[in-house]
This record gives C-alpha cells, structure tokens and sequence, in this order.
C-alpha cells in the first residue's frame, strides 16, 4: 500500500512530485490505476489539498490517509472501496460532500472526526461495523440518511455490545 515511504513508486510521476514538493503546495493529486490501498497516512498534513482522484481499484483507506487535509472539499470514493480505517478523514475541516460506496462495510473509528463542514451523509445498507466517534465533533453534520431499519437496528445492537465489552 502507499504509504509514508512515497519514494518507493518511482514508477509513477505523481509519486515523484511529493517526493520534491511540499506537502502543502500539493492541490491536486491523481493516483495510478495501479494502486488497490492507499497506506497509513498516506497524505497526512496534506493541508493544501483540494482535489484527489482515486481510481478504481483501491479497495481500502488506512488509518489516517487524510487525516489533517483542511482543503479538502470534496472526495469521491470509488465503489470498490470497502473499508474505511480509523480516523481517515479526521480533521478534513471543509470537507462538505462525500457520498460512501454501496459496497461499504467499515467505517473506522473517528472516520470523520471533527468534519465541520460536512453537513449530510447517506450510510448504505453494506455498512456492518460502525467503529466509535465515526461523527464526533461534526458540528456542520445535520442529517445522516439511515440504511434500511432492520439493518440499521442490528448495527446498533453491534455497536452497543462492543461499546459495552
């Protein structure tokens, strides 16, 4: 997975541009189809970032992938994307639009810790494990569209059993 030793893709030429580029100059990034995870965090501090696009064959974000890229805006998760890790958008402050992938299973703890920005998200009927503080500090967040009430109600029931143990 990309991750915090980017010098390692010297294939591609957006990897080269972080090796000599400052984090916070970097606005725009386009990854390779080549990559299926994006590593822990991958674009951490990236505060300059406004726009990313991630192709379709990355199927997970690790832990901290955004954290802390205050210029995010929006992001567009591509549907073959199945698990969050924790904290993946932690601090992502003017994040305002993100749609989550139909086939979204795991949304890590604190995925959108402190998002105060956004202000609506859908979480489809795939969502089984919803971690701790997913929306903690979102003081933006005014609507959260439910799955199905079936499914909803056993996450919720999973969720206080592993808050409890």
């Amino acid at each position: 997975p990309l991750g915090n030793n980017l010098n390692n893709m010297a294939d591609t030429v957006t990897a080269k541009l972080f090796v000599y580029t400052n984090e916070n100059q970097v606005t725009k990034i386009q990854l390779p189809d080549s990559i299926t995870a994006l590593g822990d965090s991958a674009f951490y501090g990236y505060s300059g970032l406004t726009t990313i696009q991630l192709p379709d064959s990355i199927t997970t974000l690790g832990n901290d992938a955004f954290r802390d890229c205050t210029g995010l805006t929006a992001i567009q998760l591509p549907d073959s994307i199945t698990t969050l890790g924790n904290n993946v958008f932690l601090n992502c402050s003017s994040l305002t639009t993100i749609q989550l992938p139909d086939l979204i299973t795991t949304l890590g703890y604190g995925v959108f810790h402190v998002c105060s920005s956004l202000t609506t998200i859908q979480l489809p009927n795939s969502i089984t494990t919803l971690r701790e503080g997913v929306f903690s500090n979102c003081s933006g967040l005014t609507t959260i569209q439910l799955p199905d009430p079936t499914r909803l109600q056993r996450l919720v029931i999973m969720y206080l059993q592993a808050a409890a143990a």
